[in-house]
């Protein structure tokens, strides 16, 4: 526990109350805790619908005919269990990752601030391309609409679709634009900074690399996660080839841990681990644009266990959103390669030594 008055130890940090009006920056010890339960709540929420996603896909699978058709939408004839798993895994790992880091900006934690920025850039620039994305590529609201129409049923409102439209944007856009870019713009604030250090005076984690390769370093723990659970799957694009059964998932795994591998070493700022990371990026980019513009999401899907009618199906309204994530994919890795040469002089002179874990600076917590 820190002290207020320095070696004297004379008045103990929790008995003695600071004056914002006495601090040489401006105090967003507020902000920091507003955001920090704003975090916590959408962390609960999402874990919820880590819950309710699955079992909403299994009740939707299992829904009888809809009034006047005859059967049920071919999309809905089996519980797609690849999405299930999915659609729980990703809200599971959302949810405890905002919880943490709500916590950790709630007790105002020097090492919350960089992650956050971090995934927060992360999530701007996603969210803008993706935007884009979909905006260029995705199909209109019309078409998801009637995905799943049956014929001979009663056709949706003009006014309806113009409505849903226009929610589905707006939400896109408060969720993918809105709420990072203010995230990002509130904790990239002076004050910001000043005010965990001055709180938090302990040497973090965080402190221990320098945040661009700490970018790197997430980046490559979240490729880790995401293609542990892409592996459901059971498919392995290989260089212009669909690895399916075991050795794919194998396979798969065996790519989570090289990533994870490489980002502990990436943060610890070992050369080689930079070249690593350059070349495993580069190599599993090309075999993801090779394999996928060569066969198509079509065998993807087959190979995963997806019925004809499913694949057509899916296909029929995202089929041109698909072709255009290959695409996506090349600009993405080109991007990532150049920010590692942009990241590249930090990892010149090999880690640096340990700093000390003593406290630098007398501060009331």
């Amino acid at each position: 526990m820190g002290y207020s008055k320095g070696p004297d130890m004379t008045a103990i940090s929790y008995a003695t109350a600071v004056d914002p009006r006495t601090l040489p920056f401006k105090d967003r010890r507020t902000t920091l805790k507003v955001v920090g339960v704003l975090l916590v709540v959408f962390g609960a929420l999402s874990g919820c619908f880590g819950i309710l996603g699955p079992v909403g896909l299994y009740v939707a699978s299992m829904a009888p005919a809809p009034p006047g058709a005859a059967t049920r939408p071919a999309a809905f004839t089996r519980p797609d269990y690849h999405t299930m798993i999915l659609t729980g895994a990703t809200y599971a790992l959302l949810s405890a990752a905002m919880i943490w880091l709500g916590v950790g900006s709630l007790r105002v934690r020097r090492w919350a601030r960089p992650i956050i920025l971090v995934l927060c850039w992360t999530w701007l620039l996603t969210g803008v391309t993706s935007f884009a994305h979909w905006a260029a590529f995705g199909a209109s609201t019309r078409e998801l609409i009637m995905a799943g129409w049956q014929p001979g049923m009663p056709q949706p409102p003009r006014a309806a679709v113009y409505a849903v439209t226009a929610a589905m944007g707006a939400v896109m856009f408060v969720l993918l634009l809105a709420v990072p870019a203010l995230l990002t713009w509130l904790y990239q604030r002076r004050g910001v900074r000043e005010t965990v250090e001055y709180f938090d005076p302990r040497v973090a984690w965080t402190d221990r690399c320098p945040t661009p390769v700490l970018a790197v370093s997430l980046w490559l723990a979240m490729a880790a996660l995401g293609t542990v659970t892409y592996a459901v799957y059971g498919v392995f694009p290989l260089f212009g080839r669909y690895v399916t059964g075991a050795p794919a998932v194998a396979g798969m795994l065996a790519v989570a841990a090289l990533y994870g591998w490489l980002a502990w070493n990436v943060y610890r700022l070992r050369p080689w681990a930079w070249w690593g990371t350059a070349l495993a990026w580069t190599l599993w980019a090309a075999s993801m644009v090779w394999t996928f513009s060569t066969l198509g999401f079509q065998e993807f899907y087959r190979h995963a266990g997806y019925t004809g009618p499913e694949i057509d199906l899916m296909m029929r309204y995202s089929g041109q959103y698909e072709s255009g994530m290959v695409w996506l994919i090349a600009l993405w890795s080109v991007a990532l390669v150049g920010y590692l040469l942009y990241v590249r002089k930090f990892f010149a002179a090999g880690p640096p030594p340990e700093p000390s874990d003593a406290v630098q600076q007398s501060a009331p917590t």
